[in-house]
């Protein structure tokens, strides 16, 4: 046998000792596939988007939109079937009474007192003008209990999606 031989047949016992040991650490089916990835040069990376905030907000908006429009395609092309449903037993919701004047200002007192960007003023104002306010808040609040509606001033939200898991896709 040449010196080459040996070598390369070294060369490969260590390298066959070194992958056994690193497979004998994995624990989970999902790092046995990143192991297999990086060991095959399959690097996983995820650059972050390039362009403006305002280019990024609207792509980030068009992809979403484009997502509710495609899951909405699809359930429209989905046979109908008509559900059964049992007799309803509980109790009906066709009134409502209506709020008073004390019951919303003991619900706003005890409100958090975080603010959102949509909202009108700074909560730490409306606590400080509760009294003048509370008379038109229940006012609100009853004529959307009386017509069944909610203004639309009031359908809108700012939704800040967060990672649970960084490594996430």
């Amino acid at each position: 046998m040449t010196y080459r031989h040996k070598v390369k047949t070294i060369i490969q016992n260590c390298k066959r000792e070194y992958f056994l040991r690193k497979f004998e650490t994995v624990t989970s089916g999902k790092e046995l596939f990143m192991l297999s990835d990086h060991l095959l040069g399959r690097e996983r990376t995820m650059p972050l988007p390039s362009g403006t905030e305002i280019d990024l907000c609207e792509r980030f908006v068009t992809f979403f939109n484009d997502k509710i429009a495609n899951v909405r395609l699809e359930l429209d092309n989905q046979p109908v079937s008509t559900p059964s449903y049992d007799k309803f037993t509980g109790t009906s919701f066709d009134k409502f009474n209506l709020v008073s004047l004390d019951e919303i200002i003991k619900l706003l007192k005890n409100s958090s007192t975080k603010t959102c960007a949509l909202d009108p003023i700074p909560t730490s104002l409306m606590f400080q003008c509760l009294e003048t306010l509370a008379p038109f808040i229940a006012d609100v609040i009853n004529q959307s209990l009386a017509t069944g509606t909610v203004p639309d001033c009031y359908k809108h939200a700012i939704s800040k999606p967060m990672l649970k898991k960084p490594g996430l896709d």
